[in-house]
């Protein structure tokens, strides 16, 4: 609504956070409005740093109802609120069960949505996401099938179908659906890092490398891309780079607990056992078992 436009131009929740995080905030389109004040409400409301946005929803609602008086004159007017829940706010509420790995909830959400409007493509794409979520891959696939039905130009659809192909080793789905979802969007890092994943099951380590490569040159930003290919350069014993690719990603996304796994790994090939210590060690402070599975290992070599 202050933008003239939907902020981030995405239909799932995982793409929609991850533009949240990465994408640059937009500016005002309509130069009626009195945009330098709501520009700034809206950097605050979209910064990505916590300390840089409003300490509560009272403190918004203060600074909106300021702006709404200094531009009409008047107290913003009171709308009735409604006691019954609409499709989004299903679709919103199951999303966030989701988020937070209440996946019997999210789904019971998601299901009253589609009762309430059985023609909305994104209410079954995160159901079936779900459904992945919680490893049943069967309900997945009806619900991916189900929405490229409603709306074939969805490029994540085939992506997360792709994916789920992957998951149940149909490789030859897996691709078709990778093809399909970067002929829809050529610039859809997922897609390729996700294709990679699947040439490399298939040990086509060349075309993973490609396939993780273009995703890094699309989105430099994406750390699966680094660790996935960082996975296939120490596979290829290019560990210089391997340990490249796990640092850059470890940079993105410091709670990739494998990539310190492997960083360790590395380490540990090369005899550089106190090195490889520090980072199983990290990975077993997150929550990792393997890190924990390690350290004791390289304590009791160190011990001997």
């Amino acid at each position: 609504m202050l933008t003239g436009q939907q902020p981030f131009q995405e239909t799932i929740i995982d793409d929609l956070r991850c533009q949240h995080f990465e994408a640059a905030i937009p500016k005002l389109m309509n130069e009626q409005l009195p945009s330098e004040e709501l520009h700034v409400l809206l950097t605050c409301c979209l910064a990505k740093q916590r300390k840089e946005r409003f300490d509560n929803l009272g403190d918004l609602l203060i600074h909106l109802t300021c702006l709404y008086q200094e531009q009409f004159a008047e107290p913003p007017k009171a709308n009735p609120i409604s006691s019954e829940f609409t499709v989004l706010d299903y679709s919103n509420r199951g999303a966030t069960y989701r988020n937070l790995q209440r996946y019997e909830e999210a789904l019971v959400d998601f299901g009253q949505a589609i009762e309430l409007d059985p023609t909305w493509a994104p209410i079954y794409l995160n159901r079936g996401l779900t459904y992945r979520d919680l490893q049943r891959y069967e309900e997945a696939l009806v619900d991916f099938d189900h929405t490229i039905q409603l709306d074939p130009t969805f490029p994540q659809t085939y992506s997360n179908r792709g994916s789920t192909y992957r998951d149940l080793q149909r490789y030859d789905d897996a691709l078709a659906d990778f093809h399909r979802a970067i002929q829809i969007d050529p610039n859809y890092a997922t897609a390729y890092n996700n294709r990679g994943l699947t040439y490399a099951k298939l040990q086509q380590y060349s075309k993973a490398l490609t396939d993780y490569s273009q995703a890094i040159q699309l989105d430099p930003t994406l750390a699966p891309a680094y660790y996935n290919r960082g996975l296939i350069y120490g596979a290829l014993q290019q560990d210089n780079d391997a340990l490249a690719d796990f640092h850059r990603a470890i940079q993105l996304d410091p709670k990739l607990t494998k990539a310190y796994v492997n960083i360790g790994a590395i380490f540990g090939n090369r005899g550089e056992l106190g090195e490889a210590l520090l980072y199983f060690e990290k990975a077993a402070q997150l929550g990792e078992p393997l890190g924990v599975q390690y350290v004791v290992q390289v304590k009791q070599m160190l011990n001997n």
